[in-house]
């Protein structure tokens, strides 16, 4: 019989889930300040990285060596709301974690998420009603395998249901991206009390501006070059490890450009969609939202 002490492994204490695209970074910048919290700035893709059984949570924990115990631990991937088997690694090693999840209008989500996944090479460069065309109709499906998780990440309430079967309706705190814009103190301070943190403290991050994203196509063009010195996964599907010190030079030179020049002469609005495409996407959303407004008991008519 061994005499060896089991090691406790320190793990997070709450994760950020979701959704993409709804000001999840905004939470994530208010919650690591708060002086009752250890939280990295970067996402931690643990959870659904390819490599999962081989790093195992004992490499994953390390990170989180020497942090005091009277810290809370946090994490954040919006990616993990939607991931079913995302879902089931963390209850496995972390089944009293308490999660996070701020919603926003399925199809301003969408919109937004179209232009994030052609930056970063999820999509082809393409218009975007034409583009939303095509991932309606599933064009993109065989060559841009990726492109359904701008639909399927928008419907919550399936997703939610899967975290329901597996945590306690306790464990989530669930709110609207809609009251992070309306009021976000009250938001963070609802979070805070989530958390079981000091509510008085007022984070400097209430103060900053959401970064704007990229829309015209020009721009997408050239911040797409940095795609090439991204580490991605076997599959092409996903970035999941640190690029070396000369790609991480490239990546942010070209950001650089598009930040501080290329910004500075585009002039372009931010592309809508038309009648059919946005009633195409409401159909589509329609009996989640439904299902959502049950299970929340509230009232999302702003989202149909």
């Amino acid at each position: 019989m061994s005499n060896e002490i089991p090691i406790r492994l320190r793990l997070p204490d709450f994760v950020i889930i979701g959704a993409q695209k709804s000001a999840s970074t905004f939470l994530q910048e208010c919650i690591r300040e708060h002086p009752a919290v250890y939280m990295n700035r970067e996402e931690d893709a643990f959870f659904e990285d390819p490599e999962y059984v081989r790093i195992g949570i004992e490499k994953f924990a390390t990170q989180f060596d020497g942090i005091p115990d009277d810290l809370l631990i946090g994490i954040k991937r919006p990616n993990y709301l939607a991931m079913p088997l995302c879902l089931e690694r963390i209850y496995t090693h972390i089944p009293n974690a308490r999660l996070i999840a701020i919603l926003r209008d399925p199809v301003k989500r969408a919109v937004s998420c179209y232009f994030h996944d052609i930056r970063h090479g999820i999509l082809p460069i393409c218009s975007l009603n034409l583009g939303m065309a095509r991932i309606l109709n599933g064009e993109y499906a065989t060559n841009y395998p990726r492109s359904q998780e701008i639909l399927d990440f928008g419907l919550y309430y399936k997703h939610l249901r899967h975290y329901l079967e597996y945590f306690d309706r306790s464990q989530l705190f669930i709110r609207l991206f809609e009251d992070v814009r309306k009021t976000p103190l009250e938001v963070v301070r609802q979070a805070y009390s989530f958390l079981g943190i000091d509510t008085s403290y007022r984070p400097r991050a209430l103060s900053k501006r959401p970064m704007k994203g990229v829309h015209s196509m020009w721009r997408l063009r050239f911040t797409s070059i940095s795609n090439k010195y991204k580490m991605l996964s076997e599959d092409k599907m996903r970035i999941y490890r640190r690029p070396g010190f000369y790609p991480r030079v490239m990546i942010r030179v070209i950001n650089g450009i598009d930040k501080f020049v290329l910004a500075k002469f585009d002039r372009s609005a931010k592309p809508m969609l038309n009648a059919e495409i946005e009633q195409q996407l409401r159909s589509f959303y329609a009996e989640d939202i439904a299902g959502l407004e049950k299970l929340l008991s509230i009232d999302l008519s702003d989202w149909k």
